[in-house]
């Protein structure tokens, strides 16, 4: 898997649980975050810019698992950068680089 590092630096970044105060969609799934439903928010600096993402609890947990799958498999290193916005394509492309499986229900070529 390709690294985002490569193509934008971090200036700062933190992650806190929450629980919404108002509504909010996972930047991830889209789902919807409702009003005293925990959530992550994730706030950095890319490139001079300040972004803030909601990620419901759901997509946090298949990030961290991914993440883990990742750090698992012999040689592989694992930055701590995480490309908002597209879990689910990173998701796929470990499952057809590593695993040599196709999650959309085909075998990877």
């Amino acid at each position: 898997m390709s690294c985002a590092c490569d193509e934008v630096s971090c200036q700062f970044y933190s992650e806190k649980t929450r629980r919404a105060r108002k509504p909010h969609r996972c930047y991830e799934c889209n789902a919807p975050i409702s009003r005293g439903d925990h959530y992550v928010n994730c706030t950095g600096k890319w490139d001079g810019d300040v972004s803030s993402f909601a990620i419901c609890t759901t997509c946090d947990a298949w990030s961290k698992a991914l993440r883990e799958a990742i750090r698992a498999r012999p040689g592989t290193e694992v930055c701590s950068c995480w490309c908002f916005g597209e879990l689910l394509s990173q998701i796929r492309e470990f499952a057809r680089e590593e695993l040599g499986y196709d999650p959309m229900g085909r075998r990877a070529a």
